[in-house]
């Protein structure tokens, strides 16, 4: 609780001056993203790992989708998709949505084969990479 002043003008003429006490609220609870941003090789290759070594719940077939992002965030495009990925990422939580900054990792992203943004690449399971694609605002429905 905290007490704020309060002024009730009408016209620009003040007409009351008061105190009000105010009940501030607690903070909302912060949802986690769902979409985790990796930031090296290490984590690149552990969110491989990850999804390779994934055991369903309810049985089948061992291996996890993996949709991994490359960005900038001077990128237009890829801010243009960004909504879509994170809705998507909620949609499915069965598949591991992943992203990472080309700028701060310029040379993992060439090895990958990134040459413009945004790109996606898919990789299922143990099969490894199984997709890989540009995809900008236009082309966003390809998602």
């Amino acid at each position: 609780r905290r007490t704020v002043d309060m002024v009730v003008a009408t016209s620009a003429v003040v007409v009351e001056s008061k105190k009000v006490e105010q009940v501030i609220a607690p903070p909302e609870p912060t949802r986690l993203d769902p979409v985790v941003t990796l930031t090296g090789i290490e984590m690149y290759l552990e969110a491989l790992k990850l999804a390779s070594q994934w055991q369903p719940p309810e049985g089948g077939l061992t291996g996890q989708l993996l949709v991994l992002k490359f960005k900038a965030r001077w990128c237009r495009s890829c801010q243009g998709v960004d909504a879509k990925v994170k809705r998507l990422a909620r949609e499915f939580p069965q598949v591991r949505f992943c992203e990472m900054d080309f700028d701060d990792n310029r040379e993992l992203c060439r090895r990958l084969g990134v040459t413009s943004l945004p790109t996606f690449q898919f990789y299922m399971g143990q099969a490894g990479k199984v997709e890989h694609f540009t995809c900008g605002v236009a082309r966003r429905e390809k998602l």
